[in-house]
């Protein structure tokens, strides 16, 4: 079951330190484009991320439910991931994928697999199928941390159809290889508490745009996590990165009067992208999509049975954007 990993850029007992010292600024994810058949289409897919190397990002996760990896065959899965690789590995100080496997067999080959492309860290879904009382769950977290010297993360997430405890992410914490979580919950609150509990162990992201001033000068946030923020921001990532440094030197009021300016930006992203996550378990990519071609990115309509965009939403997005010079 294990396969040997001889690219990482850290040792077992260097992972958590090695989290730490990365997990910071924005990471973001990327939408997959689709051919006229929709296969993957992996020119594209280059050229997007050749473009997106060079706008600042701290590092990239790609394979999971923004690149529509749940939609892929796992030949497809294995494809997408090799070229993201190709293209960025070793050039990002962080480059994870996403694990939506229930089977922890499955998690730890892919995990294992990806690291000797290049790879450095991994975000793990709580599992969506069997493994959901607090004992298995814990269980599958360390088979994997055990399995692997990668990098873990915990994803935690209504889509998954559990959102994990304050307990049970206590324990995860503990497990040698585990060094963060993406808390993608409605709440800077309950991120803050999570954090003064595991923040000793593992870096806890808050990952939504309207709570990064708050999280950051209040709370002590670090990293926005695999969000579409960074990217989104377009021709305004100037401001995003002031009120940012801002926050981190303790000058809230001074960061949240430049983030109103972005509010509209900032409803938009939370309307179309982070309302159907958050609130309603549903990863749609249709409006996201929309949004990344208008920032210049090649892009496609969502993989069926997913559904495009209509034309009122493409509408909408489009007026937002040019009207707060983010395009």
């Amino acid at each position: 079951m294990v396969i040997e990993v001889s690219r990482l850029p850290y040792t077992r007992s260097e992972a958590k330190a090695w989290g730490r010292e990365t997990l910071q600024g924005f990471i973001n994810v990327f939408p997959t484009p689709f051919g006229a058949d929709y296969e993957i289409d992996h020119g594209a897919l280059r050229r997007n991320l050749e473009k997106l190397s060079g706008i600042g990002l701290n590092g990239f996760l790609s394979g999971g439910n923004v690149a529509e990896g749940w939609n892929f065959t796992p030949t497809e899965w294995m494809a997408h991931a090799e070229t993201v690789a190709d293209v960025v590995a070793g050039k990002t100080p962080h480059l994870a994928s996403v694990i939506l496997d229930p089977s922890p067999y499955t998690a730890i080959e892919k995990i294992n697999r990806l690291a000797n492309l290049g790879y450095n860290a991994m975000e793990v879904i709580t599992p969506i199928f069997s493994l959901r009382h607090d004992d298995l769950v814990y269980e599958y977290f360390r088979m994997l941390s055990e399995n692997t010297d990668v990098a873990l993360l915990i994803y935690n997430t209504p889509a998954s159809g559990k959102i994990l405890s304050h307990d049970l992410i206590d324990r995860i914490s503990d497990l040698e290889t585990i060094v963060g979580m993406k808390h993608g919950i409605d709440s800077v609150a309950d991120a803050a508490r999570i954090r003064a509990r595991v923040g000793d162990r593992i870096v806890v992201s808050n990952p939504l745009p309207r709570y990064w001033v708050t999280d950051v000068a209040t709370y002590g946030g670090r990293v926005m996590y695999g969000g579409l923020d960074y990217t989104f921001f377009g021709k305004r990532r100037p401001d995003l990165l002031e009120y940012t440094e801002l926050a981190k030197a303790g000058k809230a009021t001074e960061a949240l009067a430049i983030e109103r300016t972005l509010m509209p930006l900032i409803d938009l992203y939370e309307k179309y992208l982070t309302i159907s996550v958050v609130q309603k378990g549903i990863y749609d990519m249709s409006t996201a999509k929309v949004w990344n071609g208008l920032l210049g990115f090649e892009t496609s309509n969502p993989r069926p049975p997913a559904p495009g965009a209509t034309q009122a939403e493409v509408g909408e997005i489009g007026e937002v954007l040019a009207e707060l010079g983010v395009i």
